[in-house]
Order: structure tokens, then C-alpha cells, then sequence
């Protein structure tokens, strides 16, 4: 995952993004077939689309894969528009969700994750906004 500032739309730069993928081998498949490379938008400025390309991304909230990385970027990101915070998104995610590929990655956002998985439990909130 990578944040990034461009001048480009949201239109034009998934436009380049496929053609890095294309540059990096990516050939037309089946939906949902393994992929050399696949790039998604995750959030363009807070900006909600559901015209030739969704935005925020649709199921971007229940992907570990997803929100461990966005949490080591931007520990006070927002959902655009369910206005969940990033750590109650991660406090959402069933605990079986995190894979072992992942929790070898992302060792120390898992351990946050589970401080506030405590915190909550407790009665300590750990929510940090949002709902």
C-alpha cells in the first residue's frame, strides 16, 4: 500500500494504474483469478464515487490485507462513508481474519490492534471516534 499526492482525477490515475499493470504483466482474467499485480484505489481524498469507478473502495472494510497497512499510514484515517474510524474497522475484523502471512508483516499493528481489542473489553473505549 502506498499514499501518494497527485494532480491526476480518480478517473485518470486508475487509468494508469492498469497500465502498470499491464506493464507488469498483468493479462485479462477471470474475476477474482490470481493476478500478478493488482492496484486499487483504496480512498482518493475523502471523495465518494459510484460512477465508473467506486470510491471509497467497496469492500475495503473487511480486508485485513487492507486495513492493517492503511492503520500504519494514517492512524486517524476515517471511512468516507460510514465515518468508522480505522481502529473500530480493525476492532470489526473477525480474529480469524488476520492471517499468519499478515501478522508476520504487520507484527506491530497487531499487537496494537489486540491492546485495543483489551482496552475495549475493559471498558476503556479505544475507539478513538467515529462509531
Amino acid at each position: 500500500m502506498v499514499k501518494i499526492k497527485t494532480h491526476l482525477t480518480p478517473l485518470k490515475l486508475i487509468k494508469k494504474c492498469k497500465e502498470i499493470e499491464t506493464r507488469l504483466g498483468r493479462k485479462k482474467m477471470p474475476k477474482n483469478s490470481p493476478r500478478v499485480c493488482d492496484i486499487d484505489i483504496i480512498d482518493f481524498k475523502n471523495q465518494k464515487m459510484k460512477k465508473d469507478l467506486i470510491l471509497p473502495h467497496p469492500r475495503m472494510h473487511f480486508r485485513n490485507f487492507v486495513l492493517l497497512p492503511l492503520f500504519e499510514i494514517d492512524k486517524d484515517w476515517k471511512h468516507p462513508m460510514s465515518k468508522h474510524h480505522i481502529k473500530n474497522l480493525l476492532l470489526s475484523l473477525p480474529i480469524t481474519a488476520v492471517s499468519y502471512t499478515h501478522l508476520r508483516a504487520h507484527e506491530t499493528v497487531l499487537d496494537r490492534v489486540c491492546r485495543l481489542r483489551l482496552e475495549k473489553k475493559r471498558g476503556g473505549g479505544g475507539g478513538g471516534g467515529g462509531g
